[in-house]
């Protein structure tokens, strides 16, 4: 499911997405993300544009629990995305 769902992100100049992820910490966990993709590779006018469309996404979705930003390709991994994901859990 990772893969395919990130191959997205890889094949665009830039993306974002409203993703839901379950996971396993001392229990089950669930936790809407909103995810960003702009390459470092992107001219600079792009990523201001992209960045201003970004920033009226995320004031649209409210109950987003954590917005993620990635900038290259291992920042789209499952263990990167959990680990930032499970570093909000409450111990």
């Amino acid at each position: 499911m990772w893969a395919s769902f990130f191959s997205h992100f890889l094949n665009s100049a830039w993306f974002g997405k409203l993703f839901n992820d379950t996971y396993s910490a001392s229990f089950i966990r669930s936790k809407l993300f909103l995810m960003s993709w702009c390459p470092d590779t992107a001219k600079i006018k792009k990523k201001m544009i992209y960045s201003s469309s970004f920033d009226t996404l995320k004031k649209a979705f409210v109950g987003v629990h954590k917005v993620i930003q990635s900038n290259g390709p291992d920042e789209l991994e499952q263990p990167y995305i959990e680990g930032i994901l499970k570093s909000t859990d409450r111990k």
